[in-house]
């Protein structure tokens, strides 16, 4: 199936710069082999382009610490973020003074210590039921076998 023009352009300018892949890759691929002499001159003319892109930016090297100052101000913008974000959390919760933090956790841990209490005695509690269920279950099939021994 041929390929319009400015498909083909398209295609061409991202395959002299090295970025197709995939479908487009193999689509430009099989253009190319059936391209007139128009689209073959594009072509020429793009990889031409593409030769000389590297020699129309002036080349320098950065400072020697460059990277270290970029990878400063990374650090620091996400420490201020992380402790941004910290610190709102605590002022909406009121944490903003010791005394309130440890007096929050004081109460958490007398509320987890009376849900672990809380937890036992249910536990205690259904263990009895199962027992008084068994207890049943055996006296109603003991009142079972007695009815049928009357019956009988």
């Amino acid at each position: 199936m041929p390929i319009d023009r400015e498909r083909f352009e398209e295609l061409c300018s991202a395959y002299v710069l090295g970025a197709l892949e995939g479908a487009d890759l193999s689509q430009f691929r099989e253009a190319i082999q059936t391209a007139d002499r128009e689209l073959l001159s594009i072509y020429q003319e793009m990889q031409e382009v593409a030769l000389h892109l590297p020699l129309t930016v002036e080349q320098f090297d950065p400072p020697p610490d460059a990277k270290k100052r970029i990878m400063s101000r990374i650090g620091a913008s996400e420490a201020r973020a992380g402790k941004g974000l910290l610190v709102r959390v605590a002022s909406a919760l009121g944490l903003n003074e010791p005394e309130v933090s440890i007096g929050i956790a004081f109460v958490l841990l007398v509320v987890a210590i009376g849900l672990s209490y809380y937890s036992i005695l249910l536990r205690r509690s259904v263990v009895e039921r199962d027992t008084q269920i068994s207890q049943l279950t055996d006296e109603m099939k003991a009142e079972r076998q007695r009815m049928t021994v009357v019956r009988e």
